[in-house]
């Protein structure tokens, strides 16, 4: 870890919410970014020749079929739909189509143990499970067969993998084709500001108090604020890689600011990290603060020891020091960094600062980190380097009513991880 440094730029905010809750449901986000842009790509998908740009009218479709094919299947205003899967498109196409259908969303982790899957959907008084492969539907199988009162019902359970056997979302979709447009929207704007959006556990075998309930209002507000508050961030021509998973709601709510803001969103596979960053080539990232600990100290460690090792120090004292000038002339003290410190920089950038970008996807601007804090100096560092770092704790802009409310909720969810 690199040595704290006094005066670590971080962005706060402490005005009221620019734009506040909205009186619909989040699906209206998406209706709005198709309306406004709509062969322009929402989302980038992984497929055999690369990513695959997929416009948002072409996501709207989708998701109007799925919602279709819920409401076709019985499903309601209010009624709970389980998601378990790492993240990926289906999740977020999934998570659209509930709230189109006047659903309420229940991430479950796909990591999760029996006992705790079989609490969740015993608790939530879930209606349908959506998993990623065949392995999680088994798992959702032996929980409700270990609970009596899941066990005298039956369940639903819809494999999100088109390819495989047994119920998927396009079988799902087929029966929706009877559903009117009118219905849909019956069913869409079912749920208003204060309604549930989703519920989230904790996760964990202790889950003293129950979930915490997200209305749309919450959902919504938070999105628009914060896309208010970083529109170089997440607006038009801006992409990013979603590490996070999708059943923490600090993730979820970068996705749905993403829809708001115009950015294009794609999912970091577990085992494909360093490919999909060079394939993808995000502009920022939504990172726990470990991702930007470990980019550093794989870093220190590429360079050695002996010659190697002492240019990289000299770099990284470099990248702190330029990013404190920075940051003091922005405070309103001095004029940032004198001649021979820029001087100094570019060298390192040659050197040291272009592979260390080129190691994110070489287009990466921007960090928002969180849960949990990182190392001033940390901080310093990667915007000496060229990769600015915002902490998500210090994104303080919006009132309770916003997105503050929900990096709580986050932060909690986290800690009781």
């Amino acid at each position: 870890m690199t040595p704290a440094t006094p005066n670590a730029l971080r962005r706060e905010a402490s005005t009221p919410a620019s734009v506040g809750t909205r009186p619909d449901c989040t699906a209206t986000l998406l209706l709005e970014r198709a309306a406004a842009a709509p062969d322009a790509p929402l989302f980038a998908r992984p497929t055999a020749q690369g990513w695959t740009d997929v416009g948002a009218a072409d996501f709207l479709d989708e998701v109007r079929a799925l919602a279709r094919g819920l409401i076709a299947a019985g499903t309601g205003p209010g009624d709970r739909i389980a998601i378990m899967s790492a993240s990926s498109y289906a999740w977020a196409l999934a998570d659209f189509a509930v709230w189109f259908a006047g659903g309420v969303t229940v991430p479950l982790d796909p990591s999760a143990p029996p006992e705790q899957i079989t609490a969740v959907l015993s608790d939530a008084r879930v209606r349908r499970v959506f998993v990623e492969d065949a392995s999680l539907a088994r798992a959702v199988d032996e929980a409700v067969a270990a609970a009596p009162a899941l066990g005298d019902g039956w369940l639903p359970v819809t494999l999100m993998d088109d390819d495989a056997e047994g119920a998927t979302l396009r079988s799902l979709a087929g029966p929706g084709l009877g559903v009117s447009d009118a219905e849909l929207e019956r069913h869409r704007s079912a749920a208003r500001a204060d309604s549930a959006a989703t519920l989230v556990y904790p996760t964990g075998a202790e889950r003293a108090g129950g979930p915490h309930e997200v209305t749309h209002g919450r959902l919504t507000g938070g999105a628009l604020n914060l896309a208010a508050l970083l529109p170089d961030v997440v607006g038009a021509g801006a992409r990013t890689l979603l590490f996070l998973p999708l059943d923490q709601l600090l993730a979820r709510t970068v996705q749905i600011t993403c829809v708001a803001g115009g950015a294009v969103i794609g999912h970091c596979r577990a085992q494909e990290r360093a490919a999909d960053l060079a394939a993808f080539r995000p502009t920022f990232l939504l990172a726990v603060p470990r991702v930007l600990e470990t980019g550093y100290a794989t870093a220190r460690a590429r360079a050695g020891e002996g010659v190697r090792g002492a240019v990289f120090e000299r770099a990284a004292d470099t990248a702190r020091e330029y990013s404190a000038a920075l940051a003091a002339a922005a405070a309103g003290h001095g004029e940032g960094p004198g001649r021979r410190l820029r001087a100094r920089h570019a060298v390192f950038d040659r050197l040291v600062y272009r592979a260390l970008r080129a190691g994110f996807g070489g287009s990466l601007a921007t960090v928002v980190s969180g849960p949990g804090s990182l190392d001033p100096g940390l901080i310093h560092f990667f915007r000496g380097a060229g990769i600015e770092v915002l902490e998500a704790s210090r994104l303080g802009l919006l009132d309770d009513e916003g997105f503050l409310s929900v990096l709580g909720l986050a932060d909690r969810q986290a800690a009781e991880s």
